[in-house]
Order: C-alpha cells, then sequence, then structure tokens
C-alpha cells in the first residue's frame, strides 16, 4: 500500500485506523523527518524502535538530526 504525506490523516486515531495493525513501515529519510509525521501522531501510534539506513552517503545530516530529535528523544 502507498500513503502518500498528503493523504495522511489528522489524529492519532484515525493514524490508528488507517495503519491498523501494522508494525513496519518503509519511507525515504526526507519522509521521515517530514512534520507531518509528528503532527497526526504516527510515532505515537507506530513508534520507532530500529531505523536501517542504506546508502547512509546520500543522507542529508538534516534530515538525519530532525529524527534524532523527533523520533528518538521525544520517546524517552
Amino acid at each position: 500500500m502507498v500513503i502518500r504525506s498528503d493523504e495522511l490523516p489528522d489524529t492519532p486515531g484515525d493514524v490508528s485506523r488507517m495503519f491498523g495493525d501494522i508494525t513496519v513501515v518503509l519511507c525515504t529519510l526526507g519522509m521521515l523527518s517530514n512534520p507531518k509525521l509528528e503532527d497526526c501522531g504516527l510515532f505515537r501510534v507506530i513508534p520507532v524502535t530500529a531505523l536501517v539506513v542504506d546508502e547512509a552517503s546520500q543522507v542529508d545530516v538534516f534530515e538525519f538530526m530532525v529524527i534524532l530529535v523527533l523520533v528518538f528523544m521525544d520517546n524517552h
């Protein structure tokens, strides 16, 4: 299933209904650092417990830093 960021619901409850029991989400690092995911509560519904980065040499450092702050720091 492909879900565009503009198709994401606005509330954690709606996100939970959309994703159901899904526990693995594949997305780009740029999308993972998109504030829409935090705003809609996706990280509360499906907490990031592991992050696999492929082609790390292509990663923009800013995107990675946003992920560290939004995803991992908020969970501790």
